[in-house]
């Protein structure tokens, strides 16, 4: 059974792939992925407020995790389409606007990405699109209204080409609303655009609108929330994401709703590029694009990314932090000498998601913590206040103040080790002042005191890690060596099961070949083989007690039971079971002609499949398709 992380690994590896559509690119982000899950805070120390009923959803780890796969693959996704000397095709395009879509309108509520689904990716009107939410949201009074609607649509719009620029274009159609310009063949796209909702649904969450859904017959009892806490909502939105991304979710609950079903509504955004080539003429020699879904990763490279992922925690685990750099987007917003203060503060950027805490060590630069940003529905960062632990012991307390511009971040650092928080406070203080009052003796003693007890203190604690760090080395060198002999040994493992494999099949063909040879060999010729015919008279059902004695030769590799009964071509085939005296099934022989063996039901069995006690032979026969038990019959074989 695979581990969590496992799991979780192979989920973030098969989106990032569907997106790219590249095995090596795909393990990149995954891990990238991943490295941060570990590191991020999925729970606030404290919330400040909430203004009225919340309307966001506050993801779970794995739902964070699919974020996060979203957030790292972006960078990848506009470098390929400013790749000006070979551009994406249309196809690649279009999973990088479907992704874009589910990732912003997911960040707010289900609402959004209602609207998103049904006005930007379908041709559903305003009020048909309000009468979906309502079904999905099973509550009429928190259904806006649709200017609400017609305003939020023209924000993701904003959005959307904001992220796309030229690549998308925008018309006027009826009563002057605006709209990306179509593709004039949409129906070349319907099996592509259901497999980009199926990858961009919430991983790992069940279909909650049932297969004959109609609104009139009944509500949908998992997508209604009746508590009062906005936190026991959570599950109850996910179950909302699904209904809307999961395309036969949507295609269920909008022909429930009696509208068109969503393969006569598609309307995709055509893409225009500097060069056509990428797009349609690459379509027209690719009309079919590869699996997007095959790729999987093999033990190999699953071990390489859990050492990893390992090594990365143990550097956290014994680092002492200096330098602290604050990262967002790939951009450099500040940096925090902890040697010389506690405490920094710098601007959000727009729609920034994420917040990395960086530092550097003798092996590179190392993440440290990752600080998720909430947004409010109207895209807004939400006032936070986190307190994350490091896995060196350290404390960092984030608080996020919106402001009229954007969000102000404020981090403050708290040394929780005592010789480390010792030295810091020694090295934050103003030595050249006290320099000049060295001349007093009694402070002038104070000032050796304190420097020779952390002297020794920093001395001590450079032994406690350097022996720390031997004993992690000497730990890496056996993992190391167990993980080559447990490799080995599977490998040898699995060698000597397909010879075995290989030598069962072997000997079960020619089991098999003898079978139909002996169908049709007299019993005379049976000497000229080598093996033994026992005839066995079928007469009434015996017991245990009364079993038929059968003795085999000792040299005799194959046996022959010649089986009699009355009226043997009273049905046109048979089989024969034989069963341990457990009455588990040992071998099964089908399709036994009585007209090839003068009216008898040979049956050829080998040696090396039975040991000296009871048996039972189970006799089955076939006449116009139906099977009929005719009885049971107990056998004891002696090898000699």
């Amino acid at each position: 059974m695979e581990t969590l992380k496992d799991e979780l690994l192979n989920l973030a590896f098969q989106l990032a792939h569907f997106i790219h559509n590249d095995k090596e690119l795909a393990k990149r982000i995954a891990v990238a992925a991943l490295e941060k899950l570990e590191t991020a805070a999925l729970a606030q120390d404290k919330r400040l407020y909430y203004p009225g009923r919340r309307n966001k959803v506050s993801m779970t780890e794995l739902h964070l995790l699919q974020r996060l796969v979203y957030a790292e693959s972006e960078p990848h996704e506009r470098a390929r389409e400013e790749h000006t000397g070979a551009p994406p095709n249309e196809e690649a395009l279009l999973i990088h606007f479907i992704k874009h879509l589910a990732k912003i309108t997911a960040r707010r509520n289900a609402m959004h990405v209602t609207l998103g689904v049904s006005r930007l990716l379908h041709q559903y009107t305003t009020p048909e699109t309000t009468e979906i939410y309502n079904a999905v949201v099973q509550d009429p009074a928190r259904v806006p209204s649709e200017d609400y609607f017609r305003s939020r649509k023209k924000t993701l719009m904003e959005e959307l080409k904001k992220r796309f620029g030229t690549l998308l274009n925008t018309t006027r159609v009826t009563r002057g609303e605006e709209r990306f310009v179509a593709h004039p063949q949409p129906e070349r796209f319907i099996d592509l655009t259901r497999e980009c909702l199926n990858a961009f649904t919430p991983w790992l969450t069940a279909c909650c609108v049932p297969a004959k859904f109609a609104l009139a017959e009944g509500s949908l009892n998992n997508l209604a929330f009746h508590g009062g806490d906005p936190d026991a909502e959570h599950s109850i939105e996910i179950n909302r994401f699904h209904a809307i991304l999961h395309p036969t979710c949507f295609e269920r609950l909008v022909t429930g709703l009696g509208y068109a079903a969503p393969v006569t509504r598609l309307e995709i955004p055509r893409f225009f590029l500097s060069s056509q080539t990428g797009s349609d003429e690459g379509d027209e020699q690719n009309p079919h694009p590869p699996n997007r879904t095959s790729a999987k990763l093999d033990d190999e490279e699953r071990n390489t990314i859990r050492r990893y992922l390992s090594d990365q925690s143990r550097r956290r685990k014994y680092l002492s932090a200096g330098l602290l750099l604050f990262v967002a987007d790939g951009e450099l917003l500040a940096q925090l000498d902890t040697q010389q203060n506690n405490c920094a503060e710098f601007t959000l950027p727009d729609h920034a998601e994420f917040v990395e805490v960086r530092t550097r060590d003798d092996q590179g630069e190392l993440l440290l913590a990752t600080q998720p940003v909430l947004y409010d529905v109207e895209d807004q960062p939400q006032a936070q206040r986190t307190r994350i632990v490091l896995e060196g012991g350290q404390r960092l307390s984030f608080e996020i103040t919106p402001t009229k511009e954007g969000a102000t971040v404020t981090v403050s650092y708290t040394e929780t080790n005592r010789v480390q928080a010792l030295q810091l406070w020694w090295q934050r203080q103003n030595l050249s002042a006290m320099r000049g009052l060295l001349w007093q003796p009694a402070l002038g003693l104070l000032l050796l005191a304190v420097s020779t007890t952390l002297g020794w203190l920093l001395y001590r604690e450079h032994q406690v890690k350097q022996r720390a760090q031997a004993e992690l080395a000497q730990t890496q060198t056996r993992q190391q060596s167990a993980e080559a002999q447990f490799n080995q040994l599977a490998q040898q493992t699995q060698a000597q099961l397909e010879q075995e494999r290989a030598q069962r099949q072997a000997a079960e063909t020619k089991l098999q070949q003898l079978q139909t040879q002996l169908e049709r060999r007299p019993e005379t010729q049976l000497a000229q083989l080598n093996i033994p015919a026992i005839s066995l008279r079928l007469t009434a059902e015996k017991g245990v007690a009364d079993a038929s004695e059968i003795s085999v030769p000792a040299q005799a590799k194959y046996f022959l039971l010649s089986l009699e009964r009355g009226n043997p071509r009273e049905y046109t085939r048979y089989t024969v079971e034989v069963l341990d005296a457990r009455k588990r099934l040992v071998k099964r022989i089908d399709g036994i002609d009585p007209r090839l063996a003068n009216n008898r039901l040979n049956v050829l069995l080998r040696c090396a499949d039975f040991s000296n006690g009871q048996y039972w032979l189970r006799l089955s026969g076939h006449k116009g398709g139906a099977q009929t038990e005719l009885g049971e019959y107990a056998i004891a074989l002696q090898f000699e």
